[in-house]
This record gives structure tokens, sequence and C-alpha cells, in this order.
């Protein structure tokens, strides 16, 4: 469509793949993969779309690249934020999962990331996690309050290099419920404040 055609989109497929090319926030691709738990793909489409659209003048969302249609528009800004939403909270069935999409150089040492008083269907979450990988773990901060309809909170905690989750403490204590290859440590939904520590 327009100056996107498919066969230079099929040449240079890594640089213009990944988004649509015109209204990108009208298709699902970044929901989609939310949905499927692929990381990577969902990071880089998220951020794929906002130099495209972004008004450098007041921040807000042009319609169409090139600061072509309407500007300010409330449907890109809208799913900006939904999207923006889902790499730091998401509901999944009865699962309530923190961080499940933050991109790992956030997690270099001595980097935090912090969310407070989040609303969700399953009550309010706040959240930190404050990077001492040079230290070789991660520390995260969860304080829930919500309802008995939650069956797990599941913590997502990417390693910048990559490094692989070898043990977790849960309130100070030996914690087995955690999946490395995921980078998810799977908390029991308990009203209050939690604290982990992963090591890598």
């Amino acid at each position: 469509m327009g100056e996107y055609p498919e066969d230079e989109n099929r040449k240079d497929w890594f640089n213009l793949g990944g988004f649509s090319k015109i209204q990108p926030y009208y298709t699902r691709i970044v929901e989609i993969y939310a949905q499927r738990d692929e990381i990577k793909p969902f990071i880089r489409s998220y951020f794929n779309v906002i130099p495209s659209l972004l008004n450098e003048e007041n921040l807000s969302f042009w319609e169409h690249f090139h600061n072509m249609g309407a500007w300010n528009k409330t449907h890109e800004t809208g799913w900006f934020l939904v999207q923006t939403r889902n790499m730091f909270v998401v509901e999944r069935g009865k699962e309530l999962w923190l961080a499940p999409f933050l991109p790992s150089y956030w997690m270099e040492d001595g980097k935090k990331v912090e969310v407070s008083r989040a609303p969700t269907f399953f009550g309010k979450v706040s959240y930190s996690i404050h990077s001492f990988v040079g230290s070789g773990y991660i520390e995260a901060k969860v304080d829930f309050s919500g309802n008995k309809a939650l069956e797990k909170l599941v913590l997502r905690l990417r390693h910048p290099e990559g490094k692989k989750l070898k043990k977790v403490l849960v309130n100070g204590k030996e914690y087995k419920e955690f999946d490395s290859t995921r980078e998810c440590v799977f908390l029991e939904p308990k009203s209050g404040k939690t604290h982990i520590r992963a090591y890598y």
C-alpha cells in the first residue's frame, strides 16, 4: 500500500517488518506476541511504532507516518497505553503477570523498575525490581492487595546477559517454584508484601 510495496518489504523484511506501515496501531501484532509470550518480538514491535508516529512538538501520536492524517489521535494514544501496560502488568486467565515484557537492558546492574498501585482485574499491585547483577542477583518486592479469584502471581526477571536463574529466595527462604527457561517465578497470590531475590 502506498510507498510500502510488498516486494520492498520482502527484500528488507528485518527493517521494514514487525509492524504495519499504515496506521500501525490498527493491527494487533503486539498483542498477539504478548498472547504467545514472545518477548523479543513484542519489544521490537512495540518500540518500532513509536518513532514512526510520534509528534516531536508535543509528544502526541499522528495517525500515519510522515506526520499525516489526524494529529493527537486518541486511537493511537489509547493502544500505545494498552501495549505499555502489557509490558508491565497483564492478566492471563487466573494469573497476573508482572514485568512480562520488560527489555532486558533495563535490568543492567544498578537499574531499577517500579510500578505503583497498578489497577488489575484481581486488585491493585505494586512492585519494584532492582538489579544487582554485578553481585549475581536481582531483587524484587511485590505488594499485592487482591481477591481470591487469582491463582498465581507470575514475576518475570530477565537477566541483561541472558543468564539463567539458579536459585530463588522468597521472604528469605529457598523457593522452588520458578522456571529458568521462561525467566519466571510463580508466587502464591497472598495479600501483602513479598520479597524475592533471584540468583544467576
